[in-house]
C-alpha cells in the first residue's frame, strides 16, 4: 500500500528536511519512526527540501506499508515514535506513480515577522523582530511585482548544480499586517534555495528604506546592481501548503 502523510514539523533542531550524514534531519526521524512501527527500513519522498531551521505546517511525504495497517494506526503509531516537534496531520492512501515532490503544481510558504518595540518570547522561534517603523504601503504595493516567470539568481543560496536554471515562476505574492504580525506569503512552482527568506529580506529592507524602488526591480530582473537580497532567518520560514492538481488533496 502506498501512503502519503501530511506533517507538520517545528524546525529548529534539524538541518533541513531531506537526509543528509552526520546531521540531524526531518527526513531521518520519520524513517526512524516507520523503521520502530513496522521493522522494516523505508526511504520517504517529501514534496519539500525545507533548509535547515525551517518549519513546515503541510510538508507531503509518501512511502509504501504494509497494507495490513489503517491509515489510523499508521497516524497513531508514527505520533507515538516521532520526537514532540514532528507531527502527522493526515494519512491518505495514494497510487503507486504518486509522487510528492514531482506532482505538485504549486508550494506556498509563509514569512512571519513580528513588528513591534519589544520581542516577543512567546512567538520568537517563529518569526523575525523587526522594530522599525516599516512603510507598508510600498511593500504591498511592491511585492506584486515578484509575480510572473522571472530569473531569480539574485535571490539564490548556493546550488548543488551551478548551471542550473534560476528560472522560477510565482504565482502570488502578498504581504498582510494584523495587529504586530505581519505575514509575507509566496506561491510558486518551486523555489531555490533561501529563495523566499531573500525575497522577504528584499520586501522588508525596502520597508525600512535600505533599498530603494530602483534596486529592488533590479534585483527581480537579475541586473547588476550594488544592492543585495538579504535572507532573513530560517525561523520565520514556514512550508504552509503543497497544493496538487485535484485541490483540495487534504481533507481537513
Amino acid at each position: 500500500m502506498h501512503v502519503a502523510l501530511k506533517i507538520e514539523y517545528d524546525g529548529k533542531r534539524y538541518s533541513g528536511f531531506q537526509f543528509q550524514p552526520n546531521v540531524h534531519t526531518i527526513q531521518q526521524e520519520i524513517e526512524q519512526s516507520i523503521f520502530k512501527f513496522t521493522q522494516h527500513k523505508t526511504s520517504i519522498l517529501g514534496a519539500g527540501r525545507t533548509d535547515a531551521g525551517v518549519h513546515a505546517k503541510g510538508q507531503i511525504i509518501s512511502f509504501q506499508i504494509n497494507s495490513k495497517y489503517s491509515l489510523q494506526t499508521i497516524t497513531n503509531a508514527l505520533n507515538f515514535h516521532l520526537p514532540n516537534d514532528i507531527s502527522v496531520k493526515y494519512a491518505k492512501k495514494v497510487s503507486a506513480e504518486f509522487n510528492p515532490r514531482r506532482d505538485a503544481t504549486s508550494r506556498e510558504y509563509v514569512y512571519k515577522i513580528l513588528n513591534s518595540l519589544t520581542r516577543s518570547p512567546i512567538i520568537s522561534n517563529f518569526s523575525y523582530h523587526s522594530s522599525e517603523k516599516l512603510k507598508m504601503d510600498l511593500m504591498e504595493e511592491s511585492i506584486t511585482k515578484f509575480k510572473g516567470i522571472h530569473d531569480f539568481k539574485l535571490f539564490s543560496g548556493t546550488l548543488e548544480d551551478p548551471d542550473a536554471s534560476t528560472v522560477r515562476q510565482i504565482y502570488n505574492a502578498t504581504i498582510m499586517k494584523t495587529n504586530d504580525i505581519i505575514e509575507i506569503r509566496i506561491e510558486g512552482s518551486s523555489f531555490l534555495p533561501r529563495q523566499v527568506r531573500r525575497m522577504s529580506g528584499a520586501i522588508l529592507d525596502l520597508g525600512r528604506s535600505k533599498l530603494t524602488i530602483s534596486q529592488f526591480e533590479q534585483l527581480i530582473e537579475a541586473k547588476k546592481t550594488s544592492a543585495t537580497a538579504h535572507a532573513l532567518p530560517a525561523k520565520g520560514l514556514c512550508l504552509d501548503e503543497v497544493k496538487y492538481k485535484n485541490t483540495p488533496y487534504w481533507d481537513n
